[in-house]
């Protein structure tokens, strides 16, 4: 390395030989020893502040709190930013129509569709279960109970069927994940992405977390949000539709009053809960800060293991952890805590209120069909008395 900094310390290697030669020569010299050292360290710390100005990879401290400040400051929500970053995410793990993501993908979607459908049908095999109960009639109670069961195996199969397909699509998911952060972090054109994002770069706290459980748990999420989002959209469509088609006698005519009840009930549902809903998306980003400075603590016991048995330093690592612990158990009790209010909220309205909107939506057509059934029926009804009654 050139510069002043290997002058400075040959220096200061030569003025600290010179005083303890002198202070030899003159026993018990302790002035001429102080003042070495003084020079010592003076020249030590020259040295240390020419290295740094000759170092091209120095990051500034300044420009990277005010970073993180920043980044403190921003507000986690889902807007336009939000589905930029997940649409740039989703074209990773998906690639393409072809490949094995998307295949996977199709299953689950097939499986879906023919779970809905079944549950179509079982809602009718119990509609005529439970009418067969009020009839008395015997037989045909038991000959529609022998296909409910009958109906079972495919509808287990089929459950079964859609749980493995949710954590393989996670999976594939995750491995398409993996690699193109590995290429990434370890390829060929990294340009020492590994050495950068550790020492140069501290935008990144703990690296081995955001390539593990970080890149797990959103490739996991994103396979349970694909089934939380498309199952209740096709059942409300299908269910619907079913529901209309069979109230106006298989003429297939869809009115338009339950479809605008219930999409006035999911859409109420929506702005009600994104009103009361805390934070989530920044109580669990730093939760999972703290669980990766946790676990970045236990590593570098685990790498400095030996400096800690020679001096002795247990008791201080002990005190790290516990800190670092009572941390991340803090955060992880104040996001419970504020479930507490969000999910009494979300039960109140998908439990009891949807079910208050569906029955509703079940008497509508029904009743409708009714009324004009009965006005039918009482027409036919007047007009055979009065012709009965103009002939006597």
């Amino acid at each position: 390395m050139s510069g002043g900094g290997p002058s400075t310390a040959m220096y200061a290697k030569f003025i600290a030989r010179m005083v303890l030669a002198k202070a030899k020569r003159r026993k018990g010299s302790v002035a001429a020893v102080s003042v070495g050292a003084g020079l010592l360290a003076y020249a030590v710390v020259k040295f240390h502040r020419s290295l740094k100005a000759q170092n091209p990879y120095h990051t500034d401290m300044q420009a990277l709190s005010a970073f993180q400040m920043q980044q403190k400051r921003k507000k986690v929500a889902v807007n336009r930013e939000f589905f930029r970053h997940l649409r740039t995410l989703v074209r990773i793990v998906l690639p393409g129509p072809l490949s094995k993501e998307a295949l996977v993908l199709l299953s689950h979607t097939l499986f879906l569709v023919a779970r809905t459908f079944l549950s179509v049908h079982v809602a009718t095999l119990d509609g005529i279960i439970t009418k067969s109960i009020v009839e008395r009639r015997v037989g045909k109670f038991v000959s529609y109970l022998a296909r409910w069961m009958l109906v079972a195996v495919p509808a287990t199969f089929i459950n079964s069927m859609l749980r493995f397909l949710e954590s393989q699509l996670a999976l594939v998911f995750r491995t398409r994940l993996i690699k193109h952060l590995y290429a990434m972090y370890l390829g060929p054109d990294c340009n020492y992405t590994y050495y950068r994002v550790s020492n140069l770069d501290g935008r990144i706290a703990n690296v081995d977390q955001s390539m593990t459980d970080d890149a797990a748990r959103f490739c996991s999420h994103l396979a349970h949000l694909y089934s939380q989002i498309s199952k209740p959209a096709l059942d409300i469509i299908i269910m619907c539709s079913q529901l209309v088609f069979r109230a106006r006698g298989g003429k297939g005519g869809i009115g338009k009053g339950p479809f605008m009840l219930g999409a006035v009930a999911v859409v109420g549902t929506s702005g009600i809960l994104q009103l009361v809903a805390p934070p989530f998306g920044k109580l669990v980003a730093e939760q999972a800060r703290r669980d990766g400075h946790l676990r970045h603590m236990h590593s570098r016991i685990v790498t400095h293991s030996e400096e800690i048995g020679f001096y002795g330093g247990h008791a201080v690592e002990r005190n790290i952890l516990e800190r670092a612990y009572d941390s991340l158990a803090a955060q992880m009790s104040v996001l419970y805590r504020s479930r507490i209010l969000y999910v009494m909220f979300e039960q109140y309205m998908t439990k009891y209120m949807w079910s208050f909107v569906g029955m509703i939506m079940v008497a509508i057509p029904a009743l409708r069909g009714g009324g004009r059934q009965s006005s039918s029926s009482a027409g036919d009804d007047g007009g055979d008395d009065g012709g009965g009654g103009g002939g006597g």
